[in-house]
């Protein structure tokens, strides 16, 4: 039966509608005061503690584990180096020495010996022995008869005669001129030793026909000639088959017309090629020289 106040059964749901779109936020309202704190509340009773539990067992304790065998004992280790030996102690002062001891009395004198036989000495053989060995004297006799033999040796071997010597020396005392390469000239031969050099009179040339080091020694006085552009240079040069050998040369600077300067010099040469001439060898454009000279002596054979 109908019901004229009653409400109708509630009708379903319908379906969400599309949100709308967010509205602008409002401006922030203004913080109200903070209000009066409410006094604090009465503190209830405190509650009953409870009882304490019972103490449970105490646990079984384990067995103690099996102890294991001792290790092997390890090699034993190297030996330190010993240390340094500590300093020497002071030697003690050596004590004093004693007083001199009274001599004795003098013993009673020995009876006299009986005079022996009279020995003899005499002189045997007398042999040379070798160079550099010792002289020693030996008894083939008996002691009261001695016969000494001796043994002398020889002496060294004396240094080789002038035989060996190598030498040759020439000479010029006249002034003679010279341009430009001008080979010298030695008029005079002077002390001459051994064959292996040699010089013909006069001329430039020495020959050399044996192997070996040589030493050549020059010396002679130059003099300028006027009419020349001074300063003038020259220079005296030692060659070996026409070739200046290296060092071998002397450079003198006339700074006028005049004057005499003497130019001496001394150097080695090996002579491998046979046979070897050498010469001296004067560069200027005018010159003159006197009183020349050229010592050549070998040194050594090889």
């Amino acid at each position: 039966m109908g019901c004229c106040g009653c409400r109708g059964a509630t009708g379903a749901t319908g379906a969400t509608g599309v949100t709308g779109p967010t509205g602008v936020t409002g401006p922030t309202g203004v913080t109200g005061p903070t209000g009066v704190t409410g006094p604090t509340g009465v503190t209830g009773p405190t509650g009953v503690t409870g009882p304490t539990g019972v103490t449970g067992p105490t646990g079984v304790t384990g067995a103690t584990g099996v102890t294991g065998p001792t290790g092997v004992t390890g090699p034993t280790g190297v030996t330190g180096p010993t240390g340094a030996t500590g300093p020497t102690g002071v030697t003690g002062p050596t004590g004093a020495t004693g007083a001199t001891g009274a001599t004795g009395a003098t013993g009673p004198a020995g009876t006299a010996g009986i005079d022996g036989t009279p020995a003899t000495v005499s002189v045997g053989t007398v042999t040379t022995g070798e160079a550099g060995t010792e002289a020693f004297v030996t008894n083939s006799g008996t002691p009261d008869a001695a016969v000494f033999d001796f043994t002398i040796p020889q002496g060294a071997t004396g240094a080789t005669g002038c035989m060996n010597i190598q030498l040759l020396s020439a000479y010029s005392t006249p002034s003679q001129f010279g341009t430009n390469n001008t080979d010298l000239i030695f008029d005079k031969n002077g002390v001459v030793v051994g064959d292996a050099i040699s010089h013909e009179e006069p001329s430039s040339e020495f020959i050399i026909s044996e192997t070996g080091i040589y030493s050549v020694e020059f010396h002679g006085d130059f003099t300028p000639i006027a009419g020349e552009a001074y300063p003038s240079t020259l220079t005296i040069t030692i060659t070996q088959d026409d070739v200046p050998v290296n060092g071998a040369a002397a450079v003198h600077v006339f700074p006028c017309p005049s004057g005499v300067t003497n130019i001496a010099f001394t150097t080695p040469i090996k002579v491998d090629n046979l046979p070897t001439t050498i010469k001296v060898v004067g560069d200027a454009s005018k010159f003159s020289y006197s009183n020349v000279g050229l010592s050549i002596y070998q040194v050594a054979q090889c």
